[in-house]
């Protein structure tokens, strides 16, 4: 065993070590569809692969070669990641060393909506010996039999789960930006919703909520350009929970009246709309989380939901908005905010009688926009009195091109026709 742990812990790139030899193990192992994240990726974990049971699980694996015991900063903002996705049945934790006494009591009564697994020490090189080309990659030569009586340690999940989710699948808006050298692509204050369902898996006692609050992770000014993408607008009549967050990271803002609570009844789901007070918001740039307190047969139970991005527009701000139909376009985003002053300026000219889309209009998308490069096209109209997202525009008037951005096309534009042929196959139209 020390052997491995040696060459583990003393390797210069010692980090990206382990990550290569868990990527040969789990290959070994029987896993599926493993792929190691790309150097400097953060998406809450090193490795994702699928492991083929009665039904094919999504396993993530966090891998941490330290000298020191894995700590609760280590591991924390990576967990805060996978709250509310779907995507994962099982987070795993791959260490040559031990959790700390903290860590470890975190993960004991913290429960969370997947279950945790611990593969450190003399766990991990047992699952290493199994493999022979992670084996072959460190130097050492395969045994004649490998020890199979170890077990990682798991913490299991918790009997009562929170998760929080856009309220109409995709939002209206989309606001592209610079932040630290990075471009963002965050929700923007309009009708900004968040759905946040309970769902209580015990058989036999109700979950008593007493707390929900909204904790800022991070908080910016935005300065410089925005890019805008935004989409027709339906009806939204959810019921709603009212919350303005803070412009203070790590401070955390009751959604609840004083003295509020609620019950979700044994072996039910319950859902919350939380809408935010774009008129009292302070703009900028936000990371917030949804934090929930209660308890479940006398326990006290803390739970959260996904990180949301949430940029609050200054009505000073340098924005263009362009309307998309049937999906947002990431890919021109970065270019079109460093567009030439000329064509960012001539997008800003554009009157509240017409609107501009990006790539197709509601008019030429039943055909698809057949384009090489980015085009602006515009749709004359009158605007809605009630709401600067919607427009009256004539069908009998096509799209005139108002300005070619010169940016290549590297996806695919939204057709009708594409549609279709997903839904009814490629033949639709001759059985009809």
């Amino acid at each position: 065993m020390d052997s491995i742990i040696n060459k583990l812990e003393q390797a210069l790139n010692k980090g990206q070590l382990l990550e290569v030899v868990l990527e040969l193990v789990l290959i070994d192992l029987g896993y599926i569809k493993v792929k190691r994240q790309k150097s400097g990726a953060q998406y809450g974990y090193d490795l994702v692969a699928t492991r083929q049971s009665v039904k094919n699980e999504v396993w993530k694996f966090e891998c941490k070669n330290l000298s020191n015991s894995i700590s609760i900063n280590d591991i924390a903002p990576k967990l805060v990641w996978h709250l509310g996705q779907e995507i994962i049945d099982r987070f795993v934790i791959v260490s040559v060393s031990e959790p700390s006494n903290y860590l470890n009591e975190l993960l004991a009564t913290v429960k969370f909506p997947f279950p945790i697994e611990l593969w450190s020490r003399e766990y991990l090189v047992q699952q290493i010996l199994k493999s022979s080309q992670a084996l072959k990659y460190l130097g050492i030569e395969m045994p004649v039999t490998v020890q199979d009586g170890l077990s990682p340690i798991v913490y299991e999940q918790t009997l009562i789960s929170f998760g929080a989710f856009y309220s109409e699948q995709l939002p209206y808006c989309y606001d592209y930006f610079m932040n630290e050298k990075k471009m963002i692509k965050a929700y923007t204050e309009q009708s900004f919703n968040v759905t946040a369902v309970f769902c209580n898996n015990s058989k036999s006692f109700p979950f008593i909520c007493t707390e929900i609050n909204v904790i800022t992770l991070s908080y910016a000014k935005v300065e410089g350009r925005i890019f805008r993408q935004s989409k027709m607008k339906g009806i939204i009549e959810p019921e709603k929970f009212i919350f303005i967050p803070s412009t203070i990271p790590m401070r955390s803002v009751s959604i609840l009246k004083p003295g509020q609570l609620f019950e979700v009844k044994i072996n039910k789901d319950d859902y919350f709309a939380f809408e935010l007070d774009d008129k009292q918001a302070t703009d900028g740039y936000y990371e917030i989380i949804f934090e929930a307190k209660g308890k479940l047969d006398g326990r006290e139970m803390i739970m959260y939901s996904s990180v949301f991005p949430l940029h609050i527009t200054d009505s000073k701000a340098d924005l263009i908005n362009l309307y998309t139909v049937g999906k947002f376009y990431d890919t021109p985003a970065d270019d079109i905010l460093n567009i030439s002053n000329e064509k960012w300026d001539q997008m800003k000219k554009i009157g509240k009688d017409a609107m501009p889309f990006l790539g197709s209009t509601i008019i030429n998308a039943s055909e698809g926009a057949n384009d090489a490069t980015w085009k602006v096209r515009m749709l004359e109209g009158t605007p809605a009195d009630d709401d600067p997202q919607s427009m009256d525009v004539d069908p009998s008037k096509p799209s005139d091109i108002y300005l070619d951005l010169e940016i290549p096309i590297r996806e695919k534009l939204y057709s009708y026709q594409d549609v279709f042929d997903k839904m009814l196959g490629t033949n639709w139209q001759d059985k009809i």
